[in-house]
């Protein structure tokens, strides 16, 4: 095994671990899920750039989290509808 630091990283590789789709700064954005155990969390951020880590009945902006599912978070919004957050 080496340890060359300064070796280039295969493009394909380099090209997988880059994503050209940023998410977007100013909605509210999934970063990751915690779905093990009884008490699923998700680790979100506000349009702010704040990351809040939040779980189910929780507040995030005008939204409250309704469901928490591997890699999505579904959030109801006060007099409108459902929403699904996925990671890219």
């Amino acid at each position: 095994m080496t340890t060359d630091t300064d070796s280039p990283l295969p493009e394909a590789t380099n090209a997988a671990a880059t994503s050209k789709a940023a998410l977007p700064l100013h909605d509210l954005a999934l970063l990751g899920t915690l779905t093990g155990g009884d008490a699923p969390r998700a680790l979100l951020r506000k349009p702010g750039g704040r990351i809040i880590n939040a779980g189910l009945g929780d507040r995030v902006n005008r939204h409250v989290i309704i469901a928490i599912e591997e890699g999505a978070v579904i959030l109801h919004r006060q007099g409108g509808g459902d929403q699904r957050l996925a990671l890219p």
